[in-house]
């Protein structure tokens, strides 16, 4: 992959590569090469970090107060307390781990099968922890849309799993359920062997990316008058990152 070249005036002095806060909302991941970012009119502090940052994420809810989440190595690092601290160390170095937010709280997406989800708010030790349900999978990407929080699974490729509505931190082992507020999993192209390597929203609509497919996901629940619909809407054409 290649890397972004330090942004460099007239005068040649060096100056940081700038993002500004909307491209970093909307990007979700960003990946940069091991120059310093720092945001215009210096409304956080710089992200300098030794080596490669990955899956470079802005967060705004935990208290008002604008951060950085980022990954290097198997490290999660965070610049939450005003200095870079590791928050976690996951079991393998991965680059794909990821971040969302969801209702009030961010969730860490280690990318691997060891690691469980990480709640976190930012800081290390207790303010980042296993995720609480013991069936929340194993995931690397998270959405959260229509109050639930939708996630990937690691270990069934064709799942895709949603928290109890506005209860991020309850999953349910189901396929269906007469109360619509419960949560549980939608399979997408079952049995192709083929991993979800995105998620993404449009109005109401939740995306689904295959490897070699790409499905619509209609509805809220799975009962009521927005049942969940699952529509093909490519076969052949995917992701593979």
């Amino acid at each position: 992959m290649p890397t972004l070249t330090l942004f460099r005036g007239r005068t040649a002095q060096k100056a940081p590569t700038e993002i500004h806060d909307l491209e970093a909302t909307v990007l979700r991941n960003l990946f940069i090469s091991g120059h310093s970012l720092i945001l215009r009119e210096g409304k956080t502090p710089e992200v300098t970090d030794a080596g490669t940052l990955w899956g470079l994420h802005r967060a705004y809810i935990v208290d008002g107060s604008p951060f950085w989440l980022w990954s290097r190595d198997a490290l999660v690092r965070s610049n939450k307390t005003g200095s870079n601290v590791t928050i976690k160390t996951l079991a393998q170095v991965n680059k794909g781990v990821g971040f969302v937010e969801a209702n009030g709280s961010i969730y860490i997406l280690p990318a691997n099968t060891t690691n469980k989800v990480q709640k976190s708010d930012g800081t290390a030790g207790a303010g980042t922890i296993d995720h609480p349900d013991a069936d929340c999978p194993p995931a690397s990407l998270g959405l959260w849309k229509h109050n639930r929080l939708f996630l990937n699974d690691l270990l069934n490729f064709d799942r895709v799993w949603f928290s109890d509505t506005n209860e991020q931190d309850i999953f349910r082992n189901q396929s269906s359920s007469a109360v619509a507020t419960d949560g549980g999993w939608i399979s997408f192209g079952k049995g192709d062997g083929d991993r979800i390597k995105g998620l993404a929203e449009l109005g109401s609509t939740i995306f689904v990316f295959k490897e070699r497919s790409i499905f619509m996901l209609i509805g809220t629940s799975f009962v009521g008058d927005e049942t969940f619909r699952v529509i093909p809407l490519f076969r052949g054409i995917g992701t593979k990152s």
